[in-house]
């Protein structure tokens, strides 16, 4: 049975990777302290900082690593040190290079490294032009993993993810458009007219474990997206009718300057590569997030 070690196991995608994949593989995990119970999920977690010593105390022959750890959001990335993620992907790497050398990547990055609006769908190929910090730390970790897998020969998987949205999820868009309209707070950042490919988290789940499952020996990237592509204001629109509670949104137009018009992207390379499909609605994936919220806050 494969060992799979999540960095950033009590966050949101971490802690959604440990109940996928606890059934085909031994999952393990380090991470700060978080609110959800994924103990009965690891076959061994560490709530320790991410560092090469606890790495090599805790784990070994892992088979793959999940790199999760990092700030998550924009406004995070203001508040913790701007280089957090780049130390955590490096951390990782010298632990693959130098005491699990069989070990295989998975990096967690963002289609926030292509930067401001395309007129078409953007494909991996197009160049990366990051506008926030949060964007520039994920094009710099992915530039080290490029450089460390061509260096020490290290199969590395980035994933461009892009809007990702779940049960679980206390931050950004939809989580923030949920609070709003259930208190009846109007005011929102930006435009409303910025427009995001919106991917729920167990779509995701089921691409990962399809690469854990490929026999990786190489260097690659892969944007991963839904294709429902939506601007923010349509997707308050349709929690709106989810939660039959009508606010008339207010844009204050704060954080244009960091925060994308347009992030539409191809996923044809990975959907050839892995014969991947998401599945879950827009309209499915709010309504289900929406009764994970009224059981969580109400």
């Amino acid at each position: 049975m494969k060992k799979i070690l999540i960095t950033g196991v009590n966050g949101f995608l971490g802690s959604n990777l440990t109940s996928s994949l606890k059934n085909d593989y031994k999952v393990y995990g380090i991470g700060r302290p978080g609110a959800v119970n994924i103990k009965k999920n690891c076959h061994k977690i560490i709530i320790k900082n991410l560092s090469i010593k606890n790495l090599k105390k805790n784990f070994r022959n892992i088979d793959y690593i999940i790199h999760c750890a990092g700030t998550g959001t924009v406004e995070k990335s203001k508040k913790l040190s701007k280089f957090f993620e780049l130390k955590s992907t490096k951390i990782v790497l010298d632990y693959i290079n130098l005491y699990n050398p069989k070990a295989k990547l998975i990096y967690i990055s963002s289609v926030a490294v292509y930067g401001d609006s395309y007129k078409n769908k953007i494909n991996e190929k197009q160049k990366t032009n990051p506008i926030s910090n949060y964007a520039k730390m994920k094009f710099l970790s992915e530039n080290l993993c490029r450089n460390y897998s061509e260096k020490f020969n290290i199969p590395i998987v980035v994933l461009r993810i892009s809007s990702l949205y779940g049960k679980g999820l206390k931050k950004q868009i939809i989580f923030d458009a949920t609070k709003k309209i259930k208190s009846g707070n109007q005011i929102f950042y930006g435009t409303g007219k910025e427009v995001r490919d919106f991917l729920h988290v167990d779509d995701l789940m089921m691409l990962i474990n399809k690469i854990i499952k490929r026999n990786l020996s190489f260097f690659e990237i892969y944007n991963c997206g839904s294709q429902q592509i939506y601007s923010i204001k349509s997707i308050i629109s349709k929690l709106e009718k989810i939660i039959k509670k009508k606010i008339n949104p207010i844009f204050n137009k704060s954080f244009v300057s960091s925060n994308p018009k347009s992030l539409k992207i191809s996923t044809r390379k990975v959907t050839k590569k892995y014969n991947w499909h998401p599945k879950v609605k827009i309209n499915d994936g709010l309504l289900d997030y929406y009764n994970w919220f009224q059981k969580e806050y109400d």
